[in-house]
């Protein structure tokens, strides 16, 4: 049997077992959003690619339906070692890194850092695309609600470990935005309610936006549900295929309000068990990091685009030009008028079912997504978020019969 050497903060996050934790500052991350060009310069042909690039713009689509598909693993690796001289990259492996790079910059370059990616499309397809590993009401159309962590090691032990930060970067403006409830998780085996964390007074809803880059604390419950989405594809870009010349199968995606992110979830001192990097051959198949930033692969000087992974100090004209989005609070009371309470299963841990209820202002929530807001939910009364624990009807039929 293997072992498992963990170190673990209060907080459940991986901390530093030879010493001073930098970590803290990372801890009970706020939720941001900003244009992912925003993020480093070498970005900044992004926001462009769907109308100036529809080429480059729908191999990045593909490379997101083939990384998702049932065939390959659910999640990648990349670390800051991959970056050697020679280093090939395709574009999602360098913009992983360029996320993590972001989100770690103050850290000294020899803390232990992964940052572990993925694909969601909604609705997905049973024949090319991933089926969730919860399958609820929620799950065919939308993100089914839950906590992100090492889901090697859930599934051996039962116990959550949590990435630092996760993050959501959406590929396509359509769909049902991502919904975080305030607060986290407490408690190594993973139960929300009585005491441990999981309602929460407050809820952000973010809305996509083609290349728009959301980040919260990773241990919140999340998920994303499409009815309270909105589209923002016009007739007429749908007519045109967003830009996308002779590529049917991703014009109907927009016709259809496919909904595609570029999931990243940040590690510091942990890297989730048997999470690896993709397949040289797979990567292969993928659009390299040359092919997006011009170029030859030998012109690259990575302590460049990642200096903080170098011990360089990153240069202050990189965070010019960095806005996070509007998101419009609003504080709810019971008994108001346009609150309609939804109900998501959560699934089950130790006999027991669990599911998130929250009262949602919805015509609040979409009259701030016409204006560009993202809402943040403020509930007055607690019992208006919260997390139920049951006991699961089998276990319930078990104890009736002895």
């Amino acid at each position: 049997m293997a072992e498992i050497s963990l170190s673990i903060s209060e907080e459940n996050l991986p901390t530093n077992p030879d010493g001073e934790d930098p970590t803290p500052e990372l801890l009970n991350q706020k939720t941001t959003t900003v244009q992912l060009s925003s993020i480093n310069s070498h970005l900044s042909n992004l926001p462009d690619l769907p109308k100036s690039h529809p080429d480059l713009y729908a191999d990045l689509l593909l490379d997101g339906e083939i990384t998702d598909s049932p065939l390959l693993p659910r999640t990648f690796l990349i670390t800051p070692s991959a970056l050697s001289p020679s280093s090939r990259l395709t574009y999602f492996e360098y913009l992983s890194l360029q996320i993590l790079h972001h989100h770690t910059s103050s850290l000294p370059p020899s803390t232990p850092l992964s940052a572990e990616y993925w694909f969601q499309i909604r609705p997905s397809s049973p024949s090319t695309s991933r089926q969730p590993q919860t399958p609820t009401k929620l799950s065919k159309n939308g993100i089914t609600f839950h906590y992100d962590k090492d889901e090697s090691l859930h599934n051996s032990t039962g116990v959550h470990i949590f990435p630092h930060i996760s993050t959501v970067t959406y590929l396509t403006g359509q769909g049902g935005p991502t919904m975080v409830v305030g607060n986290v998780l407490k408690g190594l085996g993973g139960l929300g309610g009585e005491g441990g964390g999981g309602g929460g007074k407050d809820l952000e809803v973010i809305f996509p936006e083609t290349f728009k880059h959301m980040s919260f604390d990773g241990r919140k419950l999340h998920g994303g549900d499409p009815r309270l989405g909105t589209w923002n594809v016009s007739d007429d870009e749908i007519e045109r295929g967003y830009g996308l010349r002779g590529k049917e199968r991703f014009k109907d995606w927009f016709k259809n309000n496919v909904r595609v992110t570029f999931l990243v979830n940040v590690w510091v001192y942990h890297r989730p068990n048997e999470v690896e990097r993709m397949d040289e051959f797979y990567r292969g198949k993928m659009t390299p990091v040359e092919k997006v930033l011009g170029g030859e692969l030998g012109d690259f000087r990575w302590e460049d685009h990642f200096p903080s992974f170098f011990g360089k100090e990153r240069k202050e004209e990189k965070e010019e030009g960095i806005e996070n989005g509007v998101i419009a609070e609003t504080v709810v009371k019971k008994d108001e008028a346009d609150l309609i309470t939804f109900e998501y299963e959560l699934g089950k841990t130790g006999g027991m079912d669990e599911r998130y209820e929250g009262a949602f202002p919805i015509g609040r929530i979409r009259e701030n997504a016409k204006e560009g807001k993202d809402s943040k939910v403020v509930w007055e009364d607690g019992d208006m978020s919260k997390i139920v624990v049951e006991k699961s009807a089998k276990r319930r039929k078990t104890e009736e019969e002895k």
